[in-house]
């Protein structure tokens, strides 16, 4: 198992190696679908054939790949406030 581990990783690195962020990030997200949807084929064939689908398939268990891609350091959509804090540029806004 550790074997498959280390050559999934190396693939990873490979794959990443060149693309920006963003791109890592859709691709980490593509392969997160096509693990889940193979999961869900999986289990809708073990329920036709009557038997009992795996208590704990892999997409049943939260993963980091899951969540959304973290922001790169150029993306402005992001911010060093706190969101209980108001913007800097206006002093008076109400806290949200």
């Amino acid at each position: 198992m550790e074997g498959a581990v280390l050559g999934v990783t190396a693939l990873a690195m490979a794959l990443a190696d060149g693309m920006s962020d963003d791109n890592v990030g859709v691709l980490g997200a593509l392969f997160t679908q096509l693990g889940d949807t193979l999961t869900s084929i999986s289990v809708i064939r073990a329920l036709e054939a009557g038997k009992k689908p795996a208590a704990n398939p892999p997409s049943a268990t939260p993963s980091a790949t899951a969540a959304s891609p973290a922001p790169s350091a150029n993306d402005e959509s992001t911010t060093a406030e706190s969101p209980t804090t108001p913007p800097a540029s206006k002093p008076d806004a109400p806290y949200s």
